[in-house]
């Protein structure tokens, strides 16, 4: 699978977090607050983009990232079963995929 990074409102910045998290292995997602985060290309390669409260352009990630985006909210749950697999169990927001 890979890291997942987990964020507050990643004040410091996206990019320097994921900058730092590659030093861990290969990133695989990234969940919680994007903050101004606008440096879109580096999300490129994630399979897991969650952005969530904070996130200032969470449509535009959606239209970039359609594919790898997921809407996190309150009650959401992702569960990382087994290497390779996550099950998404819905609160508000739900994307099964």
């Amino acid at each position: 699978m890979g890291v997942i990074i987990l964020t507050g409102c990643a004040h410091p910045g996206v990019d320097k977090i994921l900058e730092i998290s590659k030093s861990f292995g290969r990133i695989y997602g990234i969940i919680g607050g994007f903050h101004g985060f606008k440096d879109f290309e580096l999300l490129r390669g994630i399979s897991l983009i969650v952005p969530c409260h904070c996130t200032r352009y969470k449509k535009k990630i959606k239209n970039l990232f359609a594919e790898n985006f997921i809407t996190g909210g309150i009650g959401f749950k992702i569960i990382f079963d087994t290497p390779g697999e996550i099950t998404l169990k819905g609160g508000e927001a739900t994307n099964e995929r």
